[in-house]
């Protein structure tokens, strides 16, 4: 569904949060119009988001939630790295390079990939210039996982209870080689 100009400024006047995770389109005049918005923003709806509206949504001054979008392009990714709350951006499972490195200039407090699954070395070096905390959850690959260990982030207790696992038994098997 498609939200009218008229509807998105009565609801960025009202104070609160914004669910609007029923929204699948939207437009870049309706994005600027919500970006004026002070609060959370919610629109895990949308599937796809051109970069003049995610220049449009980064001016919301609260989190914005952005989990229904699977991909997003480079030009996307630069203009949400100009929000200053915390990004969700859990729908992404890849993670190309330019992407990374434009992700990795956010300007907000957080970035949350939970549904990372796979990532080239090269975006893996991006994304540890993230001055933010990085959350991630649910990788499938330990070499992902590894990624982020030591850093300022928040990692589910299955992925922790692995990688240490993982080093347990690398350590127990360098003991018995020896």
């Amino acid at each position: 569904s498609r939200l009218s100009q008229r509807h998105a400024r009565l609801l960025v006047a009202a104070k609160g949060d914004l669910y609007l995770n029923g929204l699948s389109e939207l437009s870049d005049d309706v994005a600027n119009i919500l970006g004026a918005h002070e609060h959370d923003l919610y629109l895990d709806g949308l599937q796809s988001l051109a970069p003049t509206a995610a220049e449009g949504l980064s001016a919301c001054k609260g989190n914005l939630s952005l989990n229904g979008l699977t991909t997003i392009d480079d030009q996307t990714a630069a203009s949400l790295s100009h929000h200053e709350g915390w990004l969700h951006l859990d729908g992404l499972s890849r993670m190309p390079r330019q992407v990374a490195h434009h992700l990795s200039q956010h300007k907000g407090t957080g970035l949350a990939l939970n549904g990372l699954k796979s990532i080239s070395e090269s975006a893996k070096t991006c994304l540890l210039q993230y001055r933010g905390t990085l959350e991630v959850s649910g990788f499938v690959h330990d070499a992902v996982a590894e990624l982020f260990r030591g850093r300022q982030h928040a990692l589910d207790a299955p992925v922790e209870e692995a990688l240490a696992e993982k080093a347990s038994s690398t350590a127990s098997d360098t003991l018995l080689s020896q």
